[in-house]
This record gives C-alpha cells, sequence and structure tokens, in this order.
C-alpha cells in the first residue's frame, strides 16, 4: 500500500491499558523500495524452505514472519498478549550503515513514510518511531525534519553505534540538537556489539555481547558529556540499557575518585534521566532496573516480534506483574502511562 502524506499525520488520544513501547515492524513501501532497488541496497528479500527471508549482507538473513508486516495480525497478536497499543519501530538490522549516505537516505525515507501511513490508518493502536541515516549526519537532518515536520513521527531508532563510531561522536551533534529541538525521542537499540571474534561462540553475542553494547551506548552518552550538552533530548534504551543499571555502583565509584573532573551531575541523575524498555529478563535484573532508573523511566517492551528468540520477553506484561514489591501506582507507569507520555500526549 502506498501513503501519499500531505502535511503532519494527524492521530486522536490513545485509550489503551498496556502499550509495548519495543516493537518492530517493517511498512510495505519498504518492501517496494527493496524489490526496486535491492542491488543499491544490498538487502534483498526472499522465500526459502516456506520462510519469508530478508538477506542484508553476507550471512546475514533475517525471517520475516507475518506480524512485521502486516498490521491488522499484529493488533491482533498483540491483544492475546494483553496488549493493546505498541510504539512501532524498524528493526536494527536495517540499520545498513554501510550504505552510501544517499541510499541510506532513500531507505529511511521508504521505512518513515510508511510507518507514517500504518499510525494514520490506525490511530488507537499505533505510535511510531523512524530511521535516521547516522552515516551522514547532514542528511539525518534533512530525514529527521521531515520525519517529525511532514510524517509526525515520535523518534527515531538508532544503533548504539554508528559503523564503529561511539554515540558521543562530534559528528552526531547536529542530529541530537535537532532531535532536542524538535521534541523526539532517540531510542537507541544494541547492534554490531563490542567484543568481535570473541563473540562468535554460541550465545556469547546474545548473553553477553549485546546487553554490553546497550550499557556502553549508555555510558558513552553520560561520561563523553552528550546528557549534559543536550538536556532536553530524551533518549531511550532498548534492552533495559542492557547491563547499565548493574553497573550503577562503578559508575558512582568513578565519579567519586575523579572527582569534580568526571561528571557535572550524581550518577544516579544521569541514570535517572534516560528512559529504558523492561526487556531484562530476570525479576531481579528488573528489580535492579527499577531502583537505578525509577518506575517513571521504564517502559513495557517485549521486543516483538522477536519476543520469542534469544534476546527477547515473551513474558514482557506478566514480568511487570511478577515484581511483588513494585506499588500499583508504579506499575501503571511502567506498563502504559510513561509511554502514553512520551509517545502517546
Amino acid at each position: 500500500m502506498n501513503y501519499n502524506l500531505r502535511g503532519r499525520v494527524k492521530v486522536t488520544p490513545i485509550t489503551a491499558e498496556a502499550i509495548d513501547s519495543h516493537v518492530h515492524f517493517l511498512p510495505a513501501s519498504f518492501f517496494e523500495l527493496v524489490r526496486e532497488e535491492e542491488a543499491g541496497l544490498g538487502i534483498i528479500n526472499r522465500a526459502e524452505n516456506g520462510k519469508n527471508l530478508l538477506a542484508c549482507g553476507p550471512g546475514n538473513n533475517f525471517a520475516i514472519p507475518p506480524v512485521l508486516t502486516g498490521p491488522e495480525q499484529l493488533i491482533a497478536e498483540l491483544k492475546k498478549l494483553g496488549v493493546y497499543a505498541a510504539v512501532l519501530s524498524p528493526p536494527p538490522f536495517i540499520f545498513n550503515y554501510h550504505l552510501p549516505g544517499d541510499a541510506s537516505a532513500l531507505l529511511a525515507e521508504s521505512v518513515n513514510r510508511g510507518l507514517a501511513g500504518v499510525v494514520e490508518s490506525f490511530p488507537l493502536n499505533f505510535r511510531a518511531i523512524g530511521l535516521l541515516p547516522m552515516q551522514e549526519p547532514d542528511l539525518a537532518l534533512e530525514v529527521l525534519d521531515r520525519g517529525v515536520d511532514q510524517y509526525g513521527l515520535r523518534g527515531f531508532a538508532i544503533g548504539s553505534n554508528i559503523a564503529g563510531r561511539d554515540l558521543d561522536n562530534p559528528d552526531f551533534y547536529p542530529v541530537f540538537a535537532r532531535a532536542e529541538e524538535k521534541k523526539a525521542v532517540i531510542f537507541i537499540h544494541p547492534w554490531d556489539p563490542m567484543g568481535g571474534d570473541r563473540l562468535s561462540r554460541p550465545g556469547l553475542k546474545s548473553v553477553l555481547g549485546i546487553p554490553m553494547e546497550a550499557a556502553a551506548a549508555g555510558l558513552c552518552l553520560i561520561l563523553g558529556g552528550v546528557i549534559d550538552r543536550y538536556p532536553g533530548l530524551r533518549f531511550f534504551l532498548a534492552h533495559g540499557g542492557g547491563a547499565l543499571s548493574f553497573l550503577a555502583g562503578r559508575l558512582k565509584r568513578f565519579a567519586e575518585v575523579r572527582g569534580e573532573t568526571a561528571l557535572n551531575r550524581k550518577p544516579e541523575e544521569y541514570l535517572r534521566s534516560m528512559y529504558y524498555d523492561s526487556i531484562v529478563l530476570s525479576d531481579p535484573a528488573l528489580q535492579c532496573l527499577l531502583s537505578a532508573a525509577g518506575s517513571e523511566q521504564v517502559l513495557l517492551g517485549s521486543d516483538f516480534p522477536y519476543h520469542l528468540g534469544d534476546t527477547g520477553d515473551p513474558h514482557a506484561l506478566q514480568s511487570i506483574k511478577n515484581i511483588r514489591s513494585l506499588p500499583a501506582g508504579d506499575a501503571d507507569h511502567v506498563t502504559s502511562l510513561n509511554a502514553r507520555k512520551l509517545f502517546f500526549g
């Protein structure tokens, strides 16, 4: 389906109970572009053994379940999990920061336009986070402006590093400044984790690489002065910020030893200035995150439709209910109120 959107997309207020803020989706416009430009994008969509696959580079084949592309099916499946609204974002395997800037901008435009169309068609169920060609910050600014002003996107998903460049690299300052100005959320998803070949053993990338990469991104924002530079910019860390909440004590000790030269604020203030999804996959880990960040900074997330994989949470809503020490009001913030404030207001 093609969506010809003229002017900013208008959406109606949400009335949902539980809202999943980490749900991946790829619109039809993305697949139309892949069919037309697959050579230039390095992305191939093919069927194999009855499965719909997306090849994004040598050996990188990703399953494309129907709910990743069908909004009606997605709504039905989320309701089975007790979720009635969601924040849609592109999956990280299409970040493709190795592409030339013009190709990446074309890719982002197709995704952003399509996501906006889905929100326009299902305003009670969805809001959307778009894609940016972060490897070319000048182009990213153009895409960001169009995404917010024309398409009504609530934010943008970016990688935890941009082709090896950490997020405190000054190259990205103009993008963060514009996002702060436009009140766009920056959703940081771990991708291409540090560790290289040392993570080649089965399980290490999922169990160790992803959480450490997410934590590294958060620490770069803190120690690299990005949060101080852009205090109004709302950073949203996927997968609970990985190991970041567990490292709060080490960050505090670092600041104590290094004194005033290390941080401009108390470490806990930095941790409580960012937002996190709830995908930490154990009750003690979720309690640690809630203790470090506060219940008003954590949003329900599952990684749907990859919630059944080795990094998603198939019991996201139940995970919140399992924290018996969490007051009912705080649980409401995590399951819906924080998402309403951040994305549906």
